[in-house]
C-alpha cells in the first residue's frame, strides 16, 4: 500500500474521532484529499465507466420487469388457490389450515 496513502488514513482517522491535526498534519491530510479526489476524477473520466453504470442501470431495469412479472403470477396463483380452496371446501365439508400434518 502507498506510504502517503497510509499517512492519509492515519490522519483520517484523527480527525474521523474528533482530534485536532497540527498545522502539518492538516496540509497533508488536505494534499491527501486533493489527491484522491482527482484519482476519482480520472477514473471517472472516461467512458468506459459511464457505459458500466448504462449497462448496470438497463439490468436493474430488466430485472425490475421480472420481479413484477412474478409478483403478477404469484397473485394468480394465490387466486387460484384460493378458488381451488373453496372447491374442496364445497366437495368435503373440510377447511384447508394451509400447514402440512405429517406423521405426529
Amino acid at each position: 500500500m502507498d506510504e502517503q496513502y497510509v499517512h492519509w488514513w492515519q490522519l483520517h482517522l484523527k480527525v474521523a474521532e474528533g482530534k485536532e491535526l497540527s498545522a502539518e498534519e492538516q496540509i497533508a491530510y488536505q494534499q491527501g484529499n486533493e489527491s484522491l479526489d482527482q484519482d476519482e476524477l480520472q477514473q471517472f473520466q472516461g467512458k468506459q465507466p459511464i457505459s458500466d453504470l448504462i449497462a448496470m442501470k438497463t439490468r436493474i431495469i430488466e430485472l425490475q420487469i421480472v420481479h413484477s412479472q412474478l409478483e403478477l403470477k404469484s397473485a394468480r396463483l394465490d387466486a387460484r388457490i384460493a378458488e381451488m380452496e373453496q372447491v374442496y371446501r364445497k366437495m368435503t365439508g373440510l377447511e384447508l389450515s394451509g400447514e402440512f400434518n405429517g406423521g405426529a
